[in-house]
């Protein structure tokens, strides 16, 4: 048997719980119970649940990232399949990231580590996405007219709304089926016409 690895195993479990269940439903007894180890054992690592939940965003953020920039420095991909890899992976971690019971407990119940998410997702957007966006200005995939700032700012308050429980509760869909309706709209609007169609293609 594998040895068991502190404290990587305990977030990895409690995401898969907090997930699921929420924050707030899932208790450190059961998430101890989980990994076969006692409650006292898991305090040994997080002093609170809060502490757990913070390394849970933390680890979920540093994957976010890590997994975003290996492909914005891949120099083996043009622009368009770069950015529809970039964006079929934020979709898939959108989907597993936000589920409602998770975001309601951020929100009400941790609101300091809704806040470190909600930073997390200001500042990708202005370093990761920005520096994406003037490469497709750059090889010329975008339209020549496009203002780079308007478009970044309507980027990051469309993802702000996907984020937010009350907006995902007025729509019948999924978080994953908003996202990538506003990526369909957004970017075939300011692709020129032959990134356009392999974007179409490829997405």
């Amino acid at each position: 048997m594998a040895e068991f690895q502190y404290p990587r195993q305990i977030i990895e479990t409690a995401r898969e719980q907090f997930l699921v269940f929420g924050f707030s439903k899932v208790t450190t007894d059961e998430i101890a119970a989980g990994l076969g180890i006692s409650k006292k054992t898991l305090y040994k690592h997080f002093s609170s649940k809060v502490q757990l939940l913070e390394s849970v965003m933390q680890l979920t953020m540093d994957e976010i990232k890590i997994g975003a920039t290996e492909i914005l420095e891949d120099q083996t991909l043009e622009f368009v399949p770069k950015l529809e890899k970039l964006l079929f992976f934020l979709g898939t971690r959108i989907r597993k990231l936000i589920r409602q019971p998770l975001l309601e407990d951020l929100r009400k119940k941790a609101p300091q580590v809704w806040q470190q998410v909600e930073d997390f997702r200001e500042q990708m957007i202005k370093s990761k996405f920005t520096s994406l966006v003037e490469e497709g200005m750059k090889n010329g995939a975008f339209r020549r007219d496009l203002k780079k700032d308007v478009f970044i700012l309507i980027y990051l308050n469309a993802i702000q709304q996907i984020i937010n429980p009350e907006s995902l509760s007025e729509l019948p869909y999924t978080p994953n089926d908003i996202f990538q309706e506003i990526v369909k709209t957004l970017f075939t609007g300011i692709l020129n016409e032959s990134a356009k169609k392999q974007f179409m293609e490829i997405s």
